[in-house]
């Protein structure tokens, strides 16, 4: 049977039944028919374990009570009307419990997710145009990482720890990021109508599954609230807390005081294990729960380099910013996507970079050049140099940590839409093309209930000495790319580089009253206020303590055992 996404996100009646395996090569075959099987054995153990809640609601509520329920639901969400559509057309939701809600509405998007990549794999093989057909290849990638998302968030709803919560709205909000990263890059493809409002509408499914998560407990009664009783690894003797990433496992890296043993080592004269560094990533073993590390020697790598999504807790350990450089130059201008522009991309969850780094030397005429882009949870970076114009650090999605690195460029060159944390980092805007306002950041948090944002704690924006001879050297903090966009600066110098304005109004049409850019304590003859762009704000301290590494990023989960120091509140 064919699955569909009719307006409002309903699922017709023809798919409800079962999801029509997607006509992909052989890799992916093994993929699809595991996703299928978890999906039956995940949505058959909600079933069995919320029997007693289920029997306790039929019988003793009738079905128009029970609508009722779905409707009042559905209210929080962005998007009630395709909300109740879509809950109210799926078997058995009508009777269920809040938590199997929850559990349906993810699965109703799993299967829009399946629907939309039908759609797209199928427009690929009608299409000539190889940069379209490029655009087309990057959007199953991104709804694959998209599904994985779901796929997370649903086996974690089965545990049900309190502390959860955090996770299910981490993986919700990067899952409705790469679904949106997909229609950004197909926005300027002539005839793909059908398929953009497909996407809206997989769009609106996320994000209402989302808002139920955001609000999740108000949804559950006593009977199905999250559970306290998580053990810790840091029960069982004197070990610290271990991320999700390592639990039960050793982490001869992350345990040890000791000076760092790789294991391997990449050296341009041949000295080390590999030559290249992809050679050496490659190597590594897949899906690994150990760190791996890699000791980058000396030297000017030009390559591009990819973490892929299977490459778990690799470690990359440089000689120092000045001796450790990883070099490439692939640019939009070249006919690649500003998401394959990138000189190193992480997609691997776990990695940990520092003392090197990493440029992409296009120059300022190539337009989005990605020196560095992120698209994994629980990745840390320090003593690290990101080095481009525009776009130089693609921060993606999921959470991020960033100490004492120094970012250069000209255009919007941090920018994503990550949840990520920079520590006496140092922002340092270079000569811009004529006609170009350079700008720092440009986050892109597109949905309320996303968890996602730029904090820079302590840092310190400035300008080369190249920019500030100009005499013109003005330069923004930031500008909002989505309705919801979400930056602060805490506690940070800003020179005289920075615009008076502090902020620069986007050319685009945004409720500029819903993002949240502001400023929190800081100091230098940039932070000056008075004359701030109206639609910014000046934080009070409860909102900059939002902000802490804690609360943001879970930090205290992950980051102590990469050894890199964090101060938990800004």
């Amino acid at each position: 049977m064919k699955t569909s996404v009719n307006n409002y996100g309903k699922i017709e009646k023809q798919g409800q039944d079962e999801i029509k395996p997607r006509r992909f090569g052989k890799k992916h075959y093994m993929f699809l028919g595991l996703l299928v099987f978890f999906l039956g054995v995940a949505i058959a153990c909600l079933a069995v374990g919320l029997g007693k809640v289920l029997s306790k609601h039929n019988g003793a509520s009738s079905v128009q009570s029970e609508a009722k329920a779905i409707e009042s639901i559905c209210s929080n969400t962005l998007y009630p009307e395709t909300c109740v559509h879509s809950l109210s057309s799926f078997p058995g939701a009508i009777n269920a419990s809040g938590l199997k809600l929850v559990a349906i509405s993810i699965r109703i998007g799993m299967e829009g997710i399946n629907s939309a990549m039908q759609s797209v794999e199928n427009f690929i093989q009608e299409q000539g145009d190889h940069t379209v057909s490029l655009a087309l290849n990057d959007c199953v990638e991104l709804l694959e990482y998209s599904l994985d998302g779901l796929d997370s968030s649903l086996t974690k709803l089965l545990q049900l720890n309190s502390d959860d919560i955090s996770d299910l709205q981490t993986w919700l909000s990067s899952s409705l990021t790469y679904q949106s990263t997909c229609l950004d890059g197909l926005d300027d493809v002539e005839g793909l109508d059908y398929i953009m409002e497909q996407g809206k509408n997989v769009s609106m499914l996320l994000s209402n599954s989302l808002a139920l998560i955001k609000n999740f407990p108000m949804l559950v009664g006593d009977s199905e609230s999250p559970s306290h009783s998580r053990r810790l690894l840091s029960d069982e003797g004197n070990s610290p807390r271990l991320p999700r990433w390592v639990w039960e496992t050793e982490q001869r890296f992350l345990l040890e005081e000791k000076s760092l043993v790789p294991d391997v080592v990449v050296a341009l004269d041949g000295s080390g294990n590999y030559s290249r560094i992809q050679d050496a990533v490659d190597a590594a073993p897949q899906s690994n729960n150990q760190s791996y590390v890699i000791h980058i020697k000396a030297g000017v790598y030009e390559e591009n380099v990819i973490i892929s999504k299977k490459m778990t807790n690799i470690v990359f350990i440089g000689d120092g910013t000045k001796s450790t450089i990883i070099s490439g130059s692939k640019n939009v201008q070249i006919g690649l996507s500003v998401y394959r522009s990138a000189t190193v991309a992480v997609d691997g969850n776990g990695f940990i970079a520092r003392d090197l780094s990493i440029e992409n030397r296009s120059g300022p005429k190539k337009m989005q050049a990605v020196a560095l882009r992120v698209s994994a949870d629980q990745t840390a970076f320090y003593n690290c140099t990101f080095k481009g114009y525009e776009g130089t650090l693609y921060s993606h999605t999921f959470r991020q940590f960033y100490k004492e690195c120094t970012i250069f460029g000209t255009v919007e060159f941090i920018f994503g839409n990550s949840a990520a944390i920079f520590q006496n980092c140092s922002l340092v805007a270079l000569k811009p093309l004529p006609g170009q306002n350079n700008t720092c950041t440009a986050q892109a948090k597109s949905d309320p209930n996303q968890n996602t944002g730029f904090s820079f704690q302590k840092c310190k924006v400035d300008g080369t000495p190249e920019l500030l001879s100009t005499g013109n050297f003005s330069t923004y903090l930031g500008t909002p790319l989505k309705q919801y966009s979400s930056t602060v600066f805490i506690h940070s110098h800003l020179s005289k580089v920075v615009h008076p304005a502090g902020w620069l109004t986007p050319n685009k049409d945004l409720l500029l009253d819903e993002v949240f850019m502001g400023e929190f304590q800081s100091e230098g003859p940039g932070s000056e206020v008075s004359e701030r762009v109206n639609w910014s704000k000046q934080l009070s301290d409860k909102q900059a303590s939002s902000f802490n590494a804690d609360d943001f990023i879970s930090a205290s989960k992950w980051l102590p055992l990469t050894h890199i120091k964090f101060d938990e509140m800004p």
